[in-house]
């Protein structure tokens, strides 16, 4: 093994510069998605389109996650985020460019959603060589503390630039995406490939998808782990604009979803203590019952805090919710097929963030953006429920 270890047992020359591409490459995200928003505003775009420029988002990962897969299941995870990374900086210099109307902005998101689906599936492969295997659970917990982390530096740079502003200016958001994501490029120098193959490439299996599907609380997991992704997604997108609607600036916006991570990175930092004591379907069930409540409660008209409190408890369910999903979707997948696993998931997760943007572009225009995160909300619900009605099956067979 090249890289030291700690007294923790952590791979340190992998694990530390792996945690900072990951906040980097978040923050980046999540500024991208905003600047976006903002950029729509400035251009006066229907409503409507900003639901199509959010789903094209998700668009091509659809068809490509699984065969994706297949290549992280023979040890290219490194190769896989060095792709993601050039694709992400390629699709902020089009934005800034190029986004001066709906085709471009459109393309340049597709872009970006490529390379975002690379540096997840890339992520979450390459997070297991950062340790031995009885430390996943604490390596998939410090990961998703580093993607709160960067979550929340995104929005913290929007409040930086726009406090006190109706619409943020896109224009310097768009810019430090970029001098950001060129940054994370620079970066991947420290995340080497692996020596060796996969078990796929060590015994020359493949294990096919529906083996997958059909391992028992594999697809409740999955739709749970849809509802959580998405769900943090479209409030990134949303929530700016329920903010114009109800007159809040956007730098109190940016401060909140800031603190929609910030809630995040706090239960994640419990996440390990939470699950000892509660176990981990009980945990799961009731984070995305939290979050369920809290997204249905920014339909209701009322004052900013509120909507503050509604974010802290989306931050604080959805923290732990979308944890359990991810290793949980790992534990259940055979060790060769961990790849299309991850992928799997994410394939589910985009699906999600292609169908929900459009038919919430519908709602928002009826109902306003309360309709579509109060739809979500329903949603996550039903996810937990699936959860729930799984878990208790299992419960009963093993009586």
């Amino acid at each position: 093994m090249t890289s030291a270890s700690s007294t923790s047992g952590y791979y340190n020359r992998l694990y530390y510069p792996f945690l900072i591409h990951v906040v980097i490459l978040q923050a980046v995200i999540a500024l991208a998605r905003v600047a976006t928003t903002y950029r729509s505003v400035e251009l006066d775009l229907p409503v409507f389109w900003l639901g199509i420029i959010t789903g094209s988002f998700a668009l091509l990962p659809v068809f490509l996650a699984v065969p994706l897969g297949r290549w992280l299941d023979r040890g290219l995870d490194a190769q896989i985020i060095w792709l993601g990374t050039t694709a992400i900086l390629t699709g902020c210099v089009a934005l800034l460019l190029l986004a001066h109307s709906v085709l471009p902005i459109l393309l340049a998101t597709i872009f970006i959603g490529v390379g975002h689906l690379c540096i997840m599936a890339g992520h979450q492969t390459f997070a297991m060589r950062c340790g031995p295997p009885q430390l996943r659970d604490h390596i998939f917990g410090t990961y998703m503390v580093a993607i709160a982390i960067g979550q929340g530096m995104g929005p913290l740079f929007v409040w930086w630039i726009a406090s006190g502003q109706a619409v943020a200016p896109s224009e310097p958001l768009f810019k430090l995406s970029i001098a950001s994501s060129a940054l994370a490029l620079l970066l991947c120098v420290l995340l080497p490939p692996a020596k060796s193959g996969s078990a796929r490439t060590q015994t020359g299996q493949r294990v096919p998808v529906k083996n997958l599907l059909v391992i028992h609380g594999f697809l409740p997991t999955m739709f749970a782990s849809v509802m959580t992704v998405t769900s943090l997604d479209l409030l990134v997108v949303y929530l700016p604009l329920l903010g114009l609607e109800r007159n809040i600036d956007a730098g109190l916006i940016g401060s909140l979803l800031a603190l929609r991570s910030l809630a995040s990175m706090v239960s994640r930092i419990f996440f390990a203590s939470l699950l000892a004591i509660l176990g981990r379907m009980p945990l799961m069930i009731t984070s995305l019952l939290i979050s369920a409540f809290a997204f249905c409660l920014l339909l209701a008209p009322g004052p900013v805090w509120l909507v503050g409190l509604s974010t802290i408890l989306i931050g604080l369910g959805l923290g732990i919710a979308a944890t359990l999903s991810l290793s949980s979707v790992v534990e259940l997948a055979p060790i060769e097929a961990r790849g299309t696993a991850v992928t799997l998931r994410i394939t589910g997760n985009r699906i999600g963030q292609v169908t929900l943007p459009v038919v919430g572009g519908g709602l928002a225009a009826a109902l306003g953006a309360g309709g579509i995160l109060a739809t979500i909300g329903v949603a996550i619900g039903m996810s937990g429920l699936a959860v729930w009605v799984s878990y208790m099956r299992r419960q009963q067979r093993r009586e």
